[in-house]
């Protein structure tokens, strides 16, 4: 069970973006023809827009559609390239995705949600050592980055790796404390490691946490997995 990490609308993200050295250099052409350059940007931001409006309708094509445009005036948007990862990722495409995550950590080598998103689609390819790099870039940038913890517990088990999985879920509920898939992810390595009462424990948070949240379809496997257990 893995998520995506989509970043939010808005201008003030876009610019936070650029390094403080490009950031004075568009200042200072801005000042000498600002109403190209405020043209050109606002557009590129407004095509950037839609994409996340198409986005979050699941017009993945149209979104990229968008985006592709807002990078055709803007080579250096790194957002835009990074949600057109994910929307690429989402209709099955995670070699474009993972293009797409390249080329927002060629202009901005410190994006975590690129390389957690960079993970995730590698994860999905079979480079399960690609992805536990991508994870550990990710948190090397955001060390209380919960979803990456998990994403790599989820890695690394399927490498074998069942007591480092076990280490990455607790990181993830330490930060997280009601982090359900964490939860379930560790009474399943739980379960795989003989320890009975730890995956019973996790399976019975998992349970009450989805059905808190209404996720009918995990709360059955929860339970189901507890059934077996018990």
């Amino acid at each position: 069970m893995k998520f995506f990490d989509q970043l939010s609308i808005g201008l003030i993200s876009a610019v936070a973006m650029i390094p403080l050295a490009q950031s004075a250099a568009v200042f200072a052409i801005s000042a000498q023809i600002p109403s190209a350059s405020v043209v050109a940007g606002t557009k590129a931001e407004d095509l950037f827009n839609q994409g996340e409006q198409k986005y979050q309708k699941g017009d993945y094509q149209g979104a990229i559609a968008a985006y592709t445009q807002a990078i055709a005036l803007n080579p250096n948007y790194a957002q835009a390239y990074h949600n057109r990862g994910n929307a690429r990722s989402d209709l099955g495409d995670k070699q474009g995705a993972v293009a797409d995550y390249n080329q927002a950590l060629r202009i901005n080598p410190n994006y975590a949600k690129a390389y957690y998103n960079r993970g995730n689609a590698r994860d999905d390819l079979g480079d399960k050592q690609g992805a536990v790099a991508d994870y550990n870039q990710a948190l090397r940038i955001n060390p209380n980055y919960a979803q990456a913890y998990n994403n790599r517990g989820l890695a690394r088990f399927k490498l074998g790796d069942k007591q480092g999985a076990v280490a990455d879920y607790n990181q993830a509920l330490r930060i997280a404390p009601n982090h359900v898939n964490a939860y379930y992810n560790r009474g399943v390595a739980r379960r795989s490691l003989g320890n009975k009462q730890g995956a019973i424990q996790d399976f019975q948070k998992a349970a009450d946490l989805y059905q808190k949240q209404g996720d009918k379809d995990n709360y059955q496997k929860a339970i189901n997995n507890l059934k077996k257990l018990q």
